[in-house]
């Protein structure tokens, strides 16, 4: 199991609200964990959620590659759960702040 520094937690944190926004999706809310990230995303692109991930994870891996670490980062496939409310969206939020991140 990879576990990521506070620095290399940063350079995914920007990594992946860099490019969830240049693939038009809102990040609402993100926590870089030491061995895990949950993210939150109101959708905004035509990609579907496994390419958005995908793509993110992909810019991650670089974004870390680029400033030394290398290897392996992240396991395959990954969580999802759709919100139908705003109800929904704001229990999402508020399970991925209890994580340590908040607003993006």
């Amino acid at each position: 199991m990879v576990r990521l520094s506070e620095p290399a937690r940063e350079i995914v944190r920007e990594a992946i609200v860099k490019t969830a926004g240049e693939l038009g999706e809102v990040a609402v809310a993100l926590a870089v964990c030491e061995t895990h990230v949950h993210l939150v995303v109101r959708r905004g692109g035509r990609r579907t959620i496994a390419e958005v991930v995908a793509i993110c994870k992909t810019k991650a891996r670089q974004a870390l590659g680029e400033c030394g670490y290398a290897g392996k980062v992240w396991g395959k496939g990954f969580d999802k759960q759709f919100c139908y409310s705003e109800e929904a969206m704001a229990a999402r939020v508020a399970y991925v702040e209890r994580h340590g991140a908040g607003e993006v």
